[in-house]
């Protein structure tokens, strides 16, 4: 039960963080704390202590994740590492660009196509990963509630 009450937290943080842009706030901090480190691709580090927050988080998780069934299991992984494999990987060359423009975060009307392309693409793979988590939680709790599925009518006309 505890895995799946944190798995909801984390979750709704993630709900909360797309809404108010939480993770927007922490390139700067980061950039401090990496000090001339912070260029190419760690300009927007801020997904550096988010990987370690989902270190710790993947570490506890572990013993319950390998009693779920293993298409519920691999469904999640997938979608979660779409999930952080799109934000840190678009973001990471994001900031790279961001940086050899000499921009830090200008208003999206005056970025370079290439970032306006690449915050499409971020925002793409983050959904396609909660959408893979979502499609096999519901594949997982459909037969255990004994849901039933309302399949699409055919049209009267």
């Amino acid at each position: 039960v505890w895995a799946w009450v944190t798995m909801a937290l984390v979750f709704f943080f993630l709900s909360i963080d797309e809404s108010v842009a939480i993770h927007e706030t922490l390139p700067e901090r980061v950039r401090e704390w990496l000090g001339p480190y912070a260029t190419g691709l760690l300009y927007y580090a801020w997904y550096i202590p988010l990987l370690a927050a989902m270190a710790a988080l993947v570490w506890f998780w572990v013993p319950a994740w390998w009693r779920l069934p293993a298409t519920l299991r691999w469904g999640l992984a997938g979608g979660v590492a779409v999930f952080i494999g799109g934000a840190v990987v678009v973001e990471a060359f994001m900031g790279m660009i961001m940086h050899s423009y000499g921009l830090e975060d200008p208003p999206l009307q005056h970025s370079p196509w290439s970032i306006k392309l690449l915050i499409v693409a971020e925002e793409l793979v983050e959904l396609l990963g909660m959408s893979i988590v979502a499609c096999c939680l519901l594949q997982h709790l459909v037969p255990q509630l004994n849901l039933t599925v309302v399949k699409e009518s055919t049209p009267l006309a």
